[in-house]
């Protein structure tokens, strides 16, 4: 199953869920109703019939708009994303300046796997008083995931046991499982509300004013019967959480160990759950509603299989165990996949670009999957990165001025002195310090690199204040305009930088409809890859049977009647559609990636210039793509 197929799953489990929670409403509305109908009838004494249309679209439009009000109310609460739920369970932001060793071990390994996959480097907090060995992925998208780790992940577990958990982690956040974990968080709080509303019901009857003694029996009924049908909602709650988080268990083990190739790393680290007297038990009295998020089960009231949101401990530990990590995929790197490219301090910036070998293929192959290479690759970047570039990345100032680094032209000294006239202008002292640190490093740096420095610096990015932000971003585009156009270079820079920073300054909501067909999409498709042709291929027919190529790879392309010429496309142009090619289906998405790395690797080669646009494209749609090494 591929990265589009799981997504699509995914999109297939929140109909699932839906379906589950309608079941769950019905069952409470026809248990309250009951109640209800059996206390009006001994009421008022009469020999009416129990059964009364009215009386059961009244208690279903109550129940309605109770659960409606407790789930849209929790769903509002959650749209910020994953550091919501992070600290409503006593996450503490880990700061990437943090002198703790623990904790940098702890960041370090989670750049790494957001390195090696493609995807934004996420947040990570920490439950300092959590002495259990538990961790979770929370967001809605990939931009805005976040990880969470108790205090017992960092002082029980080993480097190769912590990589682990994070590798598991990580395929939540890749394979699109967190939005609907969030949703379930909303979902399950609705049914529970009329539980909340039967226990008030009762506090308020013993604390109140005496009333009648038959009165106050049926009010006493009428609570206990809101407590009993509410619990019986938490019940279908738990299994519904049961029912969607299992199986997707099993999986993230399966993925992890793929991403590590280190089975007894993660095995290890169940093994030490086991042993451990906290085990992975979550304290927090929040940790009911998350207790389907986290790598192992966070809450004992139940043992019982109907109900865990995990599997049985024993049960992941043999299946992992019993898995030869020589036979895991079909997909494991061969020798000259191997990674070939290490980076020599201090001279990063003296590293040449390639040519990639590659087919189309393979790229699709790659979306949403990583090896062992690809973290060697990561290792080795973050491990041999120079001094000067690691203490920018820990500060603010530092970590802008290692964008503008990134944009100061290096090959015209007269535009280079016009930007550096403006950031002296218009910089502080300790920024300009740290830009004189690190710009020798960029004289001709290899642009494989360019991307994931640009990712090291979103940690520290993200928490600008809006104005900060605003600067950043103008400044972005000043030294942008300084030369009158825009390079590729600086196009890939610019999109990627605000692209991963968008859902912290600007968040929006995800569209209500996706589109699902072809023609919806065509002519956008048309211009991106066209786009694609012309920068991949010089020879203007070249260019045209490779758009060619890559339109014949869309549902129904071969049947269109394709263009004999390029379409006329420029930034802005591109930039619009794809906007609306972002919101497509998975298996749309599939076909668009399929195109683009059909158009693009026409000649079944590309330079790393070519390869990182291919790449920032894939990356704009959402699509995790890890880095393209020497080969693929």
């Amino acid at each position: 199953m591929n990265f589009f197929e799981h997504q699509e799953q995914a999109r297939r489990k929140t109909v699932y869920l839906i379906f589950l929670f309608a079941i769950a409403i019905m069952g409470m509305i026809l248990a309250l109703y009951s109640v209800v109908a059996i206390i009006t009838y001994m009421e008022l004494q009469t020999r009416r019939s129990l059964i009364s249309p009215e009386l059961l679209i009244l208690i279903t439009i109550g129940v309605l708009l109770v659960v409606g009000f407790g789930s849209g109310h929790k769903i509002l609460q959650l749209r910020s994303g994953g550091k919501i739920v992070a600290f409503s369970l006593g996450g503490r932001l880990v700061q990437p300046n943090t002198t703790d060793l623990l904790e940098q071990r702890l960041l370090n390994v989670v750049e790494e796997m957001a390195i090696a996959s493609g995807t934004s480097i996420p947040p990570v907090y920490l439950l300092d008083h959590e002495p259990g060995i538990n961790a979770f992925a929370a967001g809605f998208t990939i931009n805005d995931a976040v990880i969470g780790v108790t205090k017992g992940c960092l002082q029980e577990l080993s480097r190769d046991q912590l990589q682990g958990v994070i590798a598991h982690e990580f395929s939540h956040i890749i394979y699109g499982d967190m939005r609907l974990n969030l949703y379930l968080i909303g979902i399950v709080q609705g049914i529970l509300l009329i539980h909340i509303l039967g226990r008030t019901m009762l506090r308020l009857i013993s604390d109140g004013p005496t009333v009648k003694r038959k009165k106050q029996g049926l009010l006493v009924i009428a609570g206990l019967a809101l407590l009993g049908i509410g619990y019986i909602g938490f019940l279908c709650g738990r299994m519904i959480k049961s029912a969607i988080s299992r199986q997707r268990e099993f999986l993230a083990d399966a993925s992890a160990v793929q991403f590590t190739r280190n089975p007894l790393g993660l095995s290890g680290a169940l093994r030490t759950i086991g042993n451990l007297k906290d085990g992975s038990k979550i304290k927090t009295p929040t940790a009911e509603e998350a207790s389907h998020l986290f790598f192992g089960e966070a809450i004992r009231n139940f043992n019982h299989r109907f109900f865990a949101t995990h599997p049985p401990l024993s049960e992941r530990i043999e299946r992992l165990e019993n898995l030869p990590v020589g036979t895991l995929s079909e997909d494991i790197s061969p020798p000259e996949r191997q990674l070939t490219a290490t980076l020599e301090t201090p001279e990063i910036s003296q590293l040449q670009s390639t040519t990639i070998h590659a087919n189309p293929e393979s790229i699709i192959t790659e979306i949403g999957t990583t090896d062992r290479a690809h973290l060697n690759y990561a290792q080795s970047l973050l491990f041999q990165l120079p001094e000067a570039i690691k203490t920018a990345l820990k500060s603010e100032p530092g970590s802008q001025a290692l964008i503008y680094g990134l944009l100061l032209n290096t090959k015209d000294k007269t535009i280079q002195e016009r930007q550096i006239s403006h950031l002296r202008a218009t910089e502080s002292p300790e920024l300009l310090d740290h830009l004189w640190q690190i710009f020798p490093y960029f004289q001709d740096l290899n642009p494989r690199y360019r991307l994931p420095l640009i990712d090291l610096t979103i940690p520290i990015l993200r928490n600008l204040s809006i104005d900060s932000y605003q600067h950043l971003s103008q400044q972005v585009q000043t030294l942008i305009d300084a030369d009158g156009k825009l390079s590729l270079s600086e196009y890939t820079l610019q999109v990627i930088l605000l692209h991963r920073l968008a859902p912290y300054f600007h968040p929006t909501r995800n569209p209500k409809t996706l589109s699902t067909t072809l023609p919806e999409i065509w002519n956008d498709c048309l211009v991106i890859l066209s786009g694609l042709a012309k920068v991949g291929h010089p020879d203007e027919q070249q260019a045209i049977q490779a758009l060619r190529s890559g339109l014949q790879q869309f549902p129904d392309g071969p049947k269109k009647t394709l263009p004999d010429r390029l379409i006329p496309t420029n930034i802005i142009s591109i930039r619009r559609s794809l906007r609306r090619l972002m919101n497509t289906t998975p298996k749309l998405k599939q076909a668009i990636v399929e195109g683009c790395a059909h158009t693009v690797l026409f000649n079944h080669q590309v330079n790393i210039k070519e390869a990182e646009l291919l790449r920032t494209v894939i990356i704009l749609l959402d699509c995790p793509i890890p880095p393209f090494l020497e080969t693929l």
